[in-house]
């Protein structure tokens, strides 16, 4: 499916898609279609873009994910990621 498709129409696909599609597109080349799977996926694609190599991968799966996909991102390497992961902890109350 991604081969066939351009960047535009894989990024529209990950924030329509049925889950499937995100299954797939979880391992996109392009880091905007996997930063959308991150928002729009559900906790199971985040669990395997937590580690992705790109920040604003991981901001999203920090931002949108439970409790545990922000406790683990308290510690990355990255600032805002890690500023992402502190305000979705207090959005959850766990502060």
């Amino acid at each position: 499916m991604n081969e066939d498709m351009e960047e535009d129409q894989r990024l529209a696909l990950a924030q329509i898609g049925h889950p499937k599609h995100l299954d797939t597109l979880i391992n996109d080349s392009y880091y905007a279609v996997r930063r959308e799977v991150a928002k729009y996926g559900d906790d199971s694609h985040r669990d395997k873009l937590i580690k992705d190599k790109e920040p604003g991968v991981r901001l999203r799966v920090a931002k949108y994910g439970n409790k545990d996909h922000a406790t683990s991102r308290l510690k990355d390497r990255d600032a805002d990621v890690r500023n992402a992961a502190k305000k979705r902890l207090k959005e959850l109350g766990e502060t």
